[in-house]
Parts: C-alpha cells; structure tokens; sequence
C-alpha cells in the first residue's frame, strides 16, 4: 500500500534503543513486553537504559508492560516505575480492553 497518498496515514520515526539514544522526542513509548512463566525481564532490569528511555519524552511518555511479569520479577527499580505510571498517569490494564468473553 502507498501512504504517500493517504491523508490519514502518520508517519513517525521508530527506533530501538540505540538510535535514539540522546535524543529527546515530543512522545516516547517504551516496550517492556516480557511476559513469561518464569517472571524474567532481562536486559529491562538495567537502570540506566530505562532512565534514558524515560528522560527523553519531552510530553508524553508511554509504557506498555507486562505488569505482572515486571511485579513478580523481583526487580524494585522496574516496579517502582511501573507504580509511577500507574499513580501519576493515565492507566489502562489490557483486562480492560479484551471483551468479556463469557
């Protein structure tokens, strides 16, 4: 499909983490996908990354995650920052947005 010729089509630029490091931008969504049994998160768990990533949204920052996987991870500096989001952002559980299938 051609988007040159959609006006509804919005381009924006995505990069993974090294890229854009350094960089502000007006919105930044951060994945922290990493859902699994053994409630692991792995290169997450590295606080400089995460303060980076953070730090560069000038107005709006987003973060999608696992918050189960993030809790029981172990990790307090990811739980924290989860707990921000929820306390001082808007938040939205995927529960809320699957409908009820029963």
């Amino acid at each position: 499909m051609n988007h040159d010729s959609d006006p509804d089509f919005v381009s924006f630029p995505a990069h993974t983490r090294a890229p854009s490091q350094g960089r502000e931008k007006e919105a930044i969504i951060i994945s922290m996908v990493r859902s699994n049994d053994k409630r692991e998160v792995g290169f997450l768990s590295d606080r400089r990354r995460m303060n980076v990533a953070v730090t560069r949204a000038r107005r709006h920052c987003a973060l999608v995650c696992d918050s189960e996987t993030v809790a029981a991870s172990g990790d307090k500096f990811l739980a924290r920052l989860v707990k921000y989001f929820e306390d001082h952002g808007e938040y939205i559980s995927a529960s809320e947005l699957v409908p009820d299938s029963g």
